[in-house]
């Protein structure tokens, strides 16, 4: 009789069990990404590895009660036709070998639904054991097969010289709702303000929390940790203040809340993922794409664009605005678009025309006999840029790096050039009749060229020096910044050097982890044999 493997596990004291050969791992449970609006049975997704991996509650799915986690639990991270899943369970109770003969239908089963089951079978302790039916576990209705994330994530490959740089083509602005990591493709945000105070009106949506009064423009605001039914907080630093993305979309102008704007990125094509099976339908309306970054190693849901607003919503948007509206002139304006930074208390701005991206500040190799200015260079997705500490370059006290750094990438020369500010603070849309000429006493001083133009909000009392991207370094300088092909070469070598490190280590790892199960199974035999041995002495006595 052939003999099959089982890993036995519990569930609420019921015993249950999976066919050893889809196991891969068997885990403590991990750092989990929630994902929004999702299968209550779906904890959420967590990076394993480079694997982007479901992590399904296996008590909730099979049997309507979540699991209590404890010391005992663990993840069971299986591979079914392809496509890894992380299965919650109570804890493990042994690896058991069945005859074939011995696994009977599992409608005698009265602990679940038979659905979920393959068979029973009877284990050596008397307890009936219901093997999972993993087809059953992993489905969700109403949904067409697709490459998951974990396919394409296999599928991404390297040259072996040159790494590749294919972009995805859209720019994507990265922004935290609660504790999770949301995009929207950049080209549907108009700007981004600090949070306004918002005057309540009457809604029949619960998401829609207010309006208020931009440049004389009503705007409705749509709270989204509402909309997305997002659970977890968000962890305020010092001086925060939540953000209002202005979302256009068909014609609607919406104020999107937000608690933090990250950055502005513009991925590789083999970082944009499809929404993995076992998200359910309310899950993938809202969520069309993940993009994984190969830099950061985060997880971001990209939103559909087409379901932030529904219908009703933008019905009863647009009988509120024009109530308003019937009531005030109308103006047309001119407007130009910036991004808003701060360097120590000063305030500056770059037109958003002039910027590939903003990122958060990756680890920077100093350039010898560079420049004080030039920080050093980095490596953004395989592409070599060199960075100009924005600080130095205009005068102002070096600081140590913090969490709130970004660089921005901008086209200076020819030459993709990172620019470290000490925070962006907003993108936003300044009247054109606010920007007045550079004043004549700084025409005669070196900053002349350094300075496009400067923006002069009155109503808020603020003044923004928006900076000349191609002045900021003088023509001798942008010489500076070419980077030798020999530094390019190295830097290369060495990313190409912490992957091969990386992949050793996982190597160590699994074989580590081989060894480690190799003397279980050697224990559990000679636990199974001693057991035996004391039947048998037993029976004879």
């Amino acid at each position: 009789m052939s003999q099959v493997k089982y890993l036995k596990f519990l569930l609420d004291k019921t015993c249950f069990s999976i066919k050893i050969d889809y196991v891969e791992e068997i885990i403590h449970l991990p750092q989990i990404t929630k994902v929004p609006l999702s299968e209550d049975f779906l904890i959420g997704i967590s990076n394993l590895r480079g694997d982007i991996v479901p992590i399904i509650d296996l008590k909730k799915r099979i049997k309507n009660n979540y699991i209590e986690i404890s010391e005992l639990s663990r993840v069971i991270v299986v591979n079914h036709e392809g496509e890894k899943t992380g299965l919650l369970i109570e804890s493990i109770s042994a690896i058991e070998e069945v005859e074939e003969s011995k696994i009977t239908n599992a409608e005698k089963f009265e602990e679940i639904s038979s659905k979920f089951l393959e068979g029973i079978y009877e284990s050596s302790s008397g307890s009936l054991v219901g093997i999972v039916n993993l087809k059953e576990i992993i489905s969700v209705k109403g949904r067409k097969k697709e490459r998951t994330v974990e396919k394409q994530i296999a599928e991404t490959t390297y040259e072996e010289e040159e790494i590749s740089i294919e972009k995805y083509g859209k720019k994507l602005l990265t922004f935290r709702v609660g504790a999770q990591l949301f995009a929207i493709e950049i080209d549907f945000s108009r700007e981004i303000i600090e949070k306004p105070d918002i005057e309540n009106i009457p809604s029949k949506s619960e998401d829609i929390i207010g309006v208020f009064n931009l440049r004389n423009e009503i705007i409705p605001v749509i709270d989204l940790k509402k909309k997305l039914e997002i659970k977890t907080d968000f962890e305020e630093h010092e001086d925060h203040i939540d953000k209002i993305i202005i979302f256009t979309y068909g014609g609607n102008i919406t104020g999107l809340l937000v608690n933090e704007v990250e950055e502005v990125v513009d991925p590789l094509k083999s970082e944009i993922l499809s929404v993995p099976n076992t998200f359910d339908e309310i899950s993938k309306k809202y969520v069309k794409a993940i993009y994984h970054s190969e830099r950061s190693g985060e997880i971001v849901f990209v939103l559909d664009e087409k379901s932030i607003l529904k219908e009703e919503e933008i019905a009863e948007i647009d009988k509120f605005k024009n109530e308003i509206e019937s009531h005030q002139t109308q103006v047309e304006r001119d407007e130009s678009k910036v991004a808003v930074f701060k360097l120590s208390d000063e305030e500056f701005g770059i037109s958003i025309e002039k910027i590939n991206e903003i990122n958060r500040l990756p680890e920077v190799t100093p350039v010898p006999k560079s420049a004080n200015f030039i920080e050093g260079i980095i490596n953004l997705r395989g592409e070599i840029i060199p960075v100009i500490n924005l600080r130095e370059r205009l005068g102002f006290e070096r600081k140590e790096f913090d969490e709130f750094e970004r660089v921005i990438i901008v086209e200076m020369g020819g030459q993709k050039t990172g620019l470290i500010v000490d925070r962006v603070t907003e993108i936003k849309s300044i009247d054109d009749s606010m920007f007045k000429e550079v004043p004549p006493f700084l025409k005669t001083s070196v900053e002349r060229d350094v300075i496009e133009k400067i923006a002069n909000i009155e109503r808020e009392k603020r003044i923004i020096t928006i900076l000349s991207v191609d002045n900021i370094l003088t023509k001798d300088e942008k010489k500076e910044l070419k980077i030798n092909n020999k530094i390019k070469k190295e830097v290369k070598e060495n990313f190409k050097g912490e992957k091969e490190v990386n992949s050793v280590k996982k190597e160590v790892s699994e074989a580590k982890k081989k060894k480690t199960d190799d003397k279980k199974k050697e224990k559990t035999k000679t636990r199974k044999k001693r057991g035996s041995k004391k039947k048998k002495l037993i029976k004879a006595k």
